[in-house]
């Protein structure tokens, strides 16, 4: 942030490589449409290519025409509403996780793994990609009725939508990238948002004097639907 402070938003730092720091360049380089390709940073993250030009990968991808077509091919099963289809896996979960969080009231956790288990497992299988597909084959023939998981919106897609049949090696993927990126993901976002309350005096009375305000209305259940926030 030095370098910033002195140069601006935008540092070059090598022939080739430049750091930005403003909320817009993030926007131009990392929103939805940019044009920017990947830095080579990425490839240290692939498999160097041994599964194939149809793999799905989307961290290491570089082919930006790929990258985008295998994402409009699954982004049905990550929209609000789909969200709203897994409501009662996550309300369980969430359930669990604050009768731990009161039975562990008053003693100390490391935040960042409490909350690394805490990001909900509702997509189904996380293991090797190989062992992921034989477990995606005893899924469909285990499953006796509908589910409400990501795993079985993924694979309802993969019946409806050419690009994905016989593509279990993209499913399988999709659902170890959920685990890779997702956790970690929830765990700081969640965690940034209870430091700033807890480093705020008062903030924590306020937010609880909004909810049980809330509750007595009618407005919020326990835990809050998607749909009361």
């Amino acid at each position: 942030m030095a370098l910033h402070k002195k140069y601006g938003p935008t540092v070059r730092i090598a022939p080739k490589e430049a750091m930005v720091s403003s909320p817009q360049s993030f926007r131009n380089i990392y929103g939805a449409g940019s044009n920017f390709r990947k830095s080579d940073w990425h490839l240290g993250t692939s498999d160097c290519g041994w599964r194939g030009p149809d793999d799905l990968d989307f961290l290491p991808e570089v082919n930006m025409e790929k990258y985008r077509m295998q994402r409009r091919a699954i982004e049905p099963a990550y929209t609000a509403d789909a969200v709203k289809d897994y409501e009662e896996n996550l309300d369980e979960i969430l359930t669990k996780d604050i009768r731990i969080m009161h039975e562990r009231a008053g003693r100390s956790v490391d935040l960042d793994m409490f909350l690394n288990m805490f990001a909900p497992v509702s997509n189904g299988p996380a293991q090797e990609p190989a062992a992921t597909q034989t477990l995606l084959r005893e899924y469909r023939s285990t499953r006796t009725q509908p589910s409400t998981d990501i795993l079985a919106k993924l694979l309802s897609l993969q019946s409806m939508r050419p690009l994905l049949q016989g593509k279990d090696r993209w499913i399988s993927s999709i659902c170890l990238t959920n685990f890779g990126a997702g956790v970690e993901t929830i765990a700081i976002t969640v965690g940034t948002l209870i430091a700033n309350v807890l480093s705020r005096p008062g903030c924590q009375e306020c937010i609880h004097a909004e909810i049980n305000e809330a509750r007595k209305e009618g407005k919020l259940s326990l835990p809050p639907r998607i749909r009361e926030v």
